[in-house]
């Protein structure tokens, strides 16, 4: 496109802008892709009008930062205007499993035509690799670079080549509460030590210091890096990351962890943070219970769209990070990073037109608009609006004098030294490690992948003798949320390393839906830890057949190991007559409810969905939410659709469309099952807004009573030991079995659930057997029975029910004995890229975006595009 067309498209998008509605309401369905056959072969220049293109185009910029995602979609909207043949099909996905989800599919050559990436370090290798194209023909043309500032597109360029254009320049500030400063008489600190009175008369006064959310780690990390570059000041920490001098090994970095441990112990920070979402916190700091959140300038568009009117124009104010008394650092180094950079797929097919829309969008005139929109400073020339708000003028200002720049830590990390490096801060904030093992796990890291820091000599310390000393990497999913696995979990590795003195075990733990997608990852790059969780059944089969993992037939035979499983127990783990996992739990879904409020209202645990239906109607009337339902990861509403599935059609008809048999999932029985999902939405059954609710989310609505039920599984039992009430379990907890439908074909009988989780041995572990021996160690009848004790789980090995076994567990085990089928979970019954259709699907019926009709033709067609049948 040439510069007098762009010019001339200015007008259109000015009317457009003012019309085009930028709406947060959720993403449209992507139509499915073409086959090979009907693809269009890739242009050399821009396609002829009548020739119709769909570009895919990822990104994150969902509704929370509502300018943004509004942006673009009116961008999308006047560049479809111009050019009517070619469609942009965006998808948006949130920040931490964006990571994980382009990884993957960039590996699997699967991303997008167009697609965000986080610039710096966290891109390299995909430049380096050829996986996007270097876009300086494009740069180069009608002055397309010069529009950038002095260094606006350094984070994205190697080698002189080019490979990205970004957009915002994104420095970290301390955003505070006026409201609550000016109540307890605060102002914005200039050192360390004025911050910590200001922290100690907060906490004096009940009020949370900081809200942090440092689940997904980021937030905690932006913590970590003003404290390296503050204390050792920014050379230090620029060594640390491109290793120079001591590298890691500088002292001030452990000086920096101490200190930060420090601020956790006088309470800085949102309690139990490494348990709560970024955007979880947000609303503490809007009401004034915590006084101050470090945050990027991105905060800002979230502040607009989620804090209540007035907040931003009169309550919100910032400072920069403060000086710390003896430290290195400047008050004018920032942390942030020049946001996102925007690519091309090297395998797209259509990368002029991907440029062609880059270039429409990244204008100076266009960003001015985005920059109105968010408040954002940009990496584009004379893009501050006219009308700029003081906050903005102000930011714009900070920009101007900035000295340095600490880049955000996965923009100045390559990823495996960033996960590295983002575990162990977290783990710092957690105090499970000390500062000087935090720093030396950053230091290993950096050095196994880019080699010993400048400083450190040519000779690197030998290795221990592997007969001596030996470590092996465990991953799983068994997090703080579910406490008794937790500790059993931590419990047996301690017992394990006694017994083993020169065996050390690494456990990382990831939360269930982020770990599935860092599973694939890892397996696909080889990069698996030695031994780790996976789900049975079809979600593992395809990583036993292409062997990624060990059949673990020579040592269950050995000493008669096997026969501890129940019969049947090892079978989702069994293909071609070898096993490659051992299973430990059988895990069934149940309808747990609320006695207190069930006696409230008179109700009993119904045997019929027309009985259901009655205890629903009941409960709306008197404004209580009949399920709490948290859908955002989709496992939850999962659970009803295939109880659904299988209650109105039968386990036949369900194990056929998993199966590939009789009319699959085109059995009308499917259809009628999302129609009935899709009459309890109505109804009012779930928790309002359930797909933008998180599953951990929802469970204080069900302990409080503000929910009367919860359909999940038996590991929901460990969740209420752990975060309910005290005396909840014992005297609140009831549980009911899935009832059956009038005219349905299932059996109350028939449970939904599956053998729990697998535990395997990576086919590239140096260690198999010593992995053995801890699985061994592990998974016998007397700790089994421990762990079944602290966590009323059911397990699949014989001879596990505790003598002091609760009412609930033996009630649980009395009900495993008695089952009929076992409808597996969907993402133990499904390979991965059915089970993603199927997700999906379900997701948009609760979502009412999407008929019943329309989602089951969706699911047949990924199955039978899978398994061709």
């Amino acid at each position: 496109m040439k510069a007098n067309r762009i010019m001339m498209t200015l007008a259109i998008l000015t009317l457009a802008l003012s019309v085009v509605a930028g709406g947060c309401g959720p993403t449209a369905t992507p139509a499915p892709e073409p086959t090979k056959a009907e693809a269009p072969t890739a242009p050399t220049e821009a396609a002829p009008a009548e020739e119709e293109i769909t570009i895919t185009f990822w990104h994150i910029y969902g509704p929370e930062m509502a300018g943004a995602n509004s942006w673009f979609k009116d961008m999308i909207a006047a560049f479809e205007e111009e050019h009517p043949n070619i469609h942009i099909e965006e998808e948006i996905t949130p920040n931490d499993p964006y990571k994980v989800k382009l990884k993957t599919a960039i590996a699997a050559g699967e991303a997008a035509d167009a697609f965000m990436v986080y610039s710096g370090g966290w891109a390299e290798p995909y430049a380096k690799e050829g996986a996007i194209l270097p876009l300086d023909k494009y740069l180069d043309e009608d002055g397309w670079r010069d529009q950038w500032i002095s260094g606006g597109l350094d984070q994205m360029t190697w080698d002189g080549k080019t490979y990205g254009v970004t957009t915002v320049l994104r420095t970290v500030h301390i955003w505070y509460n006026k409201e609550v400063f000016d109540k307890y008489g605060l102002e914005p600190p200039e050192t360390m030590a004025e911050l910590k009175e200001i922290i100690k008369t907060l906490r004096d006064n009940g009020v949370t210091p900081f809200a942090l959310g440092n689940k997904e780690r980021w937030q905690g990390n932006f913590w970590a890096s003003y404290l390296f570059a503050r204390v050792g000041g920014y050379e230090a920490w620029h060594n640390a990351v491109t290793r120079q001098g001591q590298g890691w090994a500088d002292p001030s970095h452990v000086e920096a962890l101490t200190l930060l441990q420090e601020l956790v112990k006088m309470g800085a920070f949102t309690e139990g943070t490494n348990g709560v979402g970024a955007m979880d916190v947000n609303n503490s700091f809007f009401t004034g219970e915590a006084a101050m959140i470090l945050n990027g300038t991105f905060f800002v568009d979230q502040v607009k769209s989620l804090a209540p009117e007035g907040f931003l124009e009169n309550n919100l104010g910032y400072f920069n990070f403060p000086v710390i008394e003896g430290g290195k650092g400047s008050v004018k180094d920032y942390h942030g990073g020049v946001g996102s950079a925007f690519v091309i797929n090297s395998k797209s097919e259509h990368p002029d037109e991907v440029a062609a829309f880059y270039r429409f969008m990244f204008t100076p005139e266009h960003l001015k608009e985005l920059s109105r929109r968010t408040n954002w400073v940009m990496t584009v020339k004379d893009t501050v609006p006219d009308d700029a708000s003081p906050l903005l003028l102000s930011l714009a200002k900070e920009a101007e004098q900035m000295e340095h720049l600490i880049w955000y830590a996965d923009h100045a990390m390559v990823p495996a030294v960033y996960e590295v490096y983002a575990d162990a801060t977290q783990a710092v904030f957690g105090l499970s490690i000390t500062p000087e093992e935090a720093v030396a796990k950053m230091e290993e890291a950096a050095t196994k992948e880019l080699g010993p820091p400048s400083g450190a000599g040519e000779a690197a310390a030998p290795a221990a003798p592997a007969e001596e000393e030996i470590t092996i990497t465990f991953w799983h999913i068994y997090g703080p949320e579910m406490a008794g696995a937790n500790s059993w979990f931590k419990d047996m590795i301690a017992a394990f390393e006694e017994e083993h003195p020169n065996i050390h075990i690494e456990e990382e733990i990831t939360p269930n839906d982020p770990y599935k997608v860092k599973l694939k990852t890892a397996i696909a790059a080889g990069e698996a830890a030695d031994a780790f969780m996976v789900y049975s059944g079809g979600w593992a089969e395809p990583y036993a057949k292409e062997g990624a993992i060990l059949p673990l037939d020579k040592y269950l035979d050995e000493d008669g190991w096997r026969d501890q499983w129940i019969s049947g127990g090892l079978d989702q783990m069994t293909w071609d007559g070898k096993t490659y996992g051992v299973t430990t739990v059988l895990r069934t879904v149940h309808i747990w409810y609320n006695k207190e409020v069930f006696d409230k209202y008179g109700l009993e645990p119904p045997e019929t969905m027309a009985e259901l239906k009655e205890i629903i109607k009941t409960l709306r009337d008197n404004g209580v939410t009949p399920f709490a339902l948290g859908n955002k990861e989709r496992w939850q509403g999962n659970f009803w659709a295939s109880y659904l599935f299988a209650r109105v059609g039968g386990y036949e008809a369900w194990h056929n469309a998993v199966t590939r048999q009789g009319q699959g999932w085109a059995d009308p029985s499917h259809v009628e099952a999302l129609t009935l999902l899709q009459e309890l939405v109505k109804m009012g059954a779930f928790t309002e807004g359930t797909n933008g609710v998180g599953a951990m989310d929802v469970n204080n609505s069900f302990f409080t009573g503000e929910a009367a039920m919860i359909l999940n599984g038996t590991f929901f039992v460990d969740q209420v030991k752990s975060l309910a009430p005290e005396g909840f379990l014992e005297n609140n907890l009831g549980y009911f079995n899935f009832p059956v439908i009038e005219g349905g074909k299932g059996s109350v009988k028939d449970y939904h659930g599956g053998v729990g989780s697998a535990f395997v041995i990576n086919s590239k572990s140096e260690h198999p057997d010593e992995v053995a021996a801890f699985y061994r160690f592990m998974f016998t009848p007397e700790h089994l029975k421990e762990l079944s004790r602290r966590t009323n789980w059911v397990m699949t090995v014989k001879d596990t029910v505790p003598d002091d076994a609760s009412p609930l567990l033996l009630s649980l085990a009395k009900e495993a004995e008695q089952m009929e089928h076992l409808i597996w979970y969907a993402d133990h019954a499904m390979v991965p890229a059915v089970y993603e259709v199927y997700a999906d699907a379900t997701q948009a019926v609760f979502g009412l975006s999407i008929t019943p009709e329309e989602a089951v033709a969706k699911m047949e067609e990924a199955a039978r595009k899978e398994y061709g049948k």
